[in-house]
């Protein structure tokens, strides 16, 4: 699995102080296909790229961003969705984001507030961008007859979806020089008003 992505950093000054985020950088394509996005659900386990991933943030334990690059340098590897998905196909995109909030949470947990994937085809970023708003959706159906409890983990997840993961067709150079402090700043002003107590 390490053949199959790249690890790198950035660093930011952000008026919060410099921060850094990991990059992510598929070495191979990395395609999602409709039959194994059909087989997901909520409680699915995370993949064994999920916990590459985690690994390394843990190890480090000094990043507060995740950059997940939609494609390399040159364009020659991708990770995406296959070419037999449309980005009408909300539901099994939604499906994935849904899978992926054990990882969300757990990166959370460990100072990640910010996941962006940059350099994503169009056709990518809306199916990302379609699902999320179906998922959020679903969880705000479920929280009108949540207990209390169960809300406050609702919420969390809710936010996770709103503002932790974002996807971009901006290429990875230009992201960073021009979104990646702000974006940061955001998530953690967002994270502090959700979890003051932190």
């Amino acid at each position: 699995m390490k053949d199959v992505v790249r690890f790198s950093e950035v660093g930011v000054e952000t008026r919060n102080g410099p921060r850094r985020a990991c990059v992510v950088t598929p070495l191979r394509d990395i395609l999602l296909s409709r039959e194994r996005l059909t087989r997901l659900d909520e409680g699915a386990i995370p993949s064994d790229l999920d916990r590459l991933i985690y690994a390394h943030l843990e190890a480090d334990g000094g990043f507060q961003a995740l950059i997940f690059r939609g494609c390399n340098d040159d364009g020659t590897t991708r990770y995406g969705l296959a070419d037999d998905l449309g980005e009408d196909e909300v539901d099994l995109v939604a499906n994935l984001l849904a899978a992926h909030m054990r990882f969300f949470r757990a990166i959370e947990a460990i100072g990640v507030f910010s996941m962006v994937g940059v350099g994503f085809s169009d056709r990518d970023r809306i199916a990302y961008e379609n699902g999320a708003e179906l998922l959020a959706n679903r969880i705000t159906e479920q929280l009108a007859d949540a207990e209390a409890s169960q809300a406050v983990e609702l919420r969390l997840t809710q936010w996770l979806v709103d503002r932790q993961a974002t996807w971009t067709s901006m290429p990875f150079e230009a992201f960073v020089q021009n979104k990646l402090a702000a974006t940061i700043v955001a998530a953690e002003r967002q994270r502090n008003h959700l979890h003051p107590q932190r």
